[in-house]
């Protein structure tokens, strides 16, 4: 699975991410993400099947300032997690 952040912004507390995935393997489920010291809004799960690209909008929600950079820890369930960094800019 290749990761792409095409876009992070900040406003305030919250980072809006736009990924870019795809997946070089099996099936795979997207089922949720997780950033140290932020709390990640639910996604629907997205489906990726072999050679398939996928966009995906998160957001986030620090309970402090957001960092200059953080990792975005992305979970496939039992086929393991990915990690991809993330610098925001501001809007």
């Amino acid at each position: 699975m290749l990761a792409r952040v095409v876009s992070a912004y900040t406003e305030g507390q919250e980072v809006t991410v736009t990924l870019e995935l795809t997946n070089l393997g099996g099936p795979l489920v997207l089922v949720g993400v997780s950033a140290p010291g932020a709390t990640a809004a639910a996604i629907a799960p997205v489906y990726l099947n072999f050679a398939q690209d996928a966009q995906v909008i998160t957001r986030l929600t620090f309970g402090g300032p957001v960092s200059g950079a953080f990792t975005l820890t992305l979970n496939f369930g039992p086929s393991g997690e990915g990690r991809v960094e993330v610098t925001p800019m501001s809007r």
